[in-house]
């Protein structure tokens, strides 16, 4: 009984795996036909119907797209320089602040007192030093007196600036004007020298870094316009300009990086935010010749597009990168292998695969 029940999970399991097979994309393009015959052998697969289009030659706008998160130019996190209790909070989430706006200040009486002391005690060092040299003017001390004079005022002298320094550093300012993104400490909290506060980011201009292919390394420059488009803000453009250009491309890549800057703002007064995502266009001028399909011929798998030439009654795979998208429902490709003219598979092309037979529907071209 144990061998029987077996038995029928094998068979049960071995026609689900075939009736996967027989349903992938893959299978159904090489033809439903399986083997036949009475010979056993492959038969012939039945044409695909399929409409067709054509490669044609367009002149397209030379531009490049980029895309990426708005970033701002200035982002710190403010640290506390001395350790103490934190006496009060001046901002919080959200706050717009001003360079060297207070933050937050340290219990200061300790360090006050310190500053005090350090400049007495230098004050003293120095009222020495002019003693002692007016000794030593007349012989009435040594040489070595007036040295040790000197470097006493020069020490003392260092360590009250440097309690002058502590004591400043009791309250926290803005390094910029911006605004705060974090407020990471509380009222009557005990900090360490180090502990993160706050974080303050610059808000106008953002910056968008991208990448820009090496063939228009000619064509760009420091201070072109780009346009700029989120899908917070539908209606509005944003206009900008290229303010840093990498000296050296990526090998990996063939493109060198680029940074624009935009104004945060608008004539409408709307505002944009660090991390919100941009798609920017900068344009390079003069019209270029470039090889365009029908939208409808492109397909797009895992990320991977490709087309569908037809030639001889057969369906050719050829991989392409999409470029601009064109008015009437065009899109420029690049790939080895196009030229213009040649036809491709505008309807159908779901089920093509390399080397498949079609049937190009009357009507098509």
């Amino acid at each position: 009984m144990t061998h029987a029940r077996i038995g029928c999970s094998t068979a049960f399991f071995g026609s689900v795996l075939f009736g996967l097979w027989g349903c992938s994309p893959g299978a159904q393009a090489r033809g439903a036909a399986g083997t036949g015959g009475t010979g056993g052998g492959p038969a012939p697969s039945a044409p695909i119907t399929v409409r067709a289009g054509l490669v044609e030659e367009r002149p397209v706008e030379r531009r490049v797209e980029i895309s990426g998160s708005l970033a701002s130019p200035e982002d710190a996190t403010i640290a506390a320089e001395v350790e103490g209790k934190i006496l009060g909070c001046r901002v919080d989430l959200g706050d717009r602040v001003g360079a060297g706006q207070v933050l937050a200040r340290v219990a200061s009486d300790e360090y006050r007192l310190r500053m005090e002391q350090a400049d007495a005690l230098a004050k003293q060092a120095e009222a020495n030093l002019v003693r002692t040299g007016k000794l030593a003017r007349t012989q009435m001390v040594a040489e070595k007196d007036l040295d040790d004079a000197k470097f006493a005022a020069q020490q003392l002298r260092a360590a009250a600036d440097l309690a002058r320094k502590k004591y400043a550093d009791t309250e926290l300012r803005a390094p910029f004007s911006g605004a705060i993104a974090r407020r990471l400490v509380s009222t009557g909290e005990y900090v360490k020298v180090g502990q993160p506060l706050f974080q303050v980011v610059a808000l106008d201009p953002l910056k968008l870094t991208g990448e820009v292919p090496e063939r228009y390394l000619a064509d760009v420059k420091v201070g072109d316009p780009l346009e700029a488009y989120v899908d917070a803000f539908p209606n509005e453009t944003f206009v900008g300009k290229l303010s840093r250009m990498s000296p050296t491309v990526n090998p990996q890549s063939r493109a060198f990086s680029i940074e624009a800057r935009f104004a945060a703002g608008s004539r409408k007064g709307v505002r944009l935010k660090p991390g919100v995502f941009a798609r920017a266009v900068l344009r390079l001028g003069r019209a270029e010749n470039a090889l365009a399909v029908p939208q409808a011929a492109v397909a797009t798998f895992a990320g991977v597009s490709r087309i569908f030439v037809l030639e001889g009654g057969t369906a050719h795979e050829h991989p392409v990168e999409i470029g601009a998208r064109l008015a009437d429902d065009h899109v420029v490709v690049r790939g080895q292998g196009l030229a213009v003219g040649q036809r491709v598979a505008v309807a159908g092309v779901a089920r093509l695969a390399e080397g498949v037979p079609v049937s190009i529907l009357e009507g098509g071209r």
